[in-house]
């Protein structure tokens, strides 16, 4: 899974915070539609979907 680039997000995010900004999606396009998407997906989908990512492999 493609990591954002933390010097990005930090830079996005301290923009956001100066222009006043309360709330901000830090990272690429791919970041964006996924938060746009939890948006609307049930808790028990959300965390059901984590639980998949975040399960160790090997």
């Amino acid at each position: 899974m493609k990591k954002n680039s933390r010097k990005d997000v930090a830079r996005q995010d301290f923009l956001a915070m100066m222009d006043g900004r309360a709330e901000v999606v830090g990272g690429d396009a791919a970041t964006w539609r996924t938060a746009l998407k939890h948006r609307f997906m049930p808790e028990t989908l959300k965390a059901s979907r984590h639980a998949r990512m975040a399960k160790p492999r090997g």
